[in-house]
């Protein structure tokens, strides 16, 4: 059980409703463009893909995954 404090904390840091939706949007358009680039796989990564970012601290991590055997040229032509 929380404590009052931490009712009220948790209150005022907690994303909106209408911040998890449009954070979830913007994510799922950045993992449709991600997606054409080349041979990589795009993952969002940090606070936004645990659900533990802070109300009004948006920004996304993404990284894209290329294949460990991707030679480097290749790689810097992608």
């Amino acid at each position: 059980m929380r404590t009052p404090l931490e009712v009220s904390v948790l209150s005022r840091i907690r994303p909106t409703q209408e911040e998890k939706g449009h954070i979830s949007r913007v994510a799922a358009e950045l993992i449709a463009v991600a997606s054409g680039i080349g041979r990589a796989e795009p993952l969002i990564v940090g606070s936004v893909a645990r659900e533990t970012y802070i109300r009004g601290d948006r920004d996304l991590d993404l990284f894209l995954l290329f294949e460990p055997d991707l030679p480097r040229e290749e790689l810097e032509r992608e």
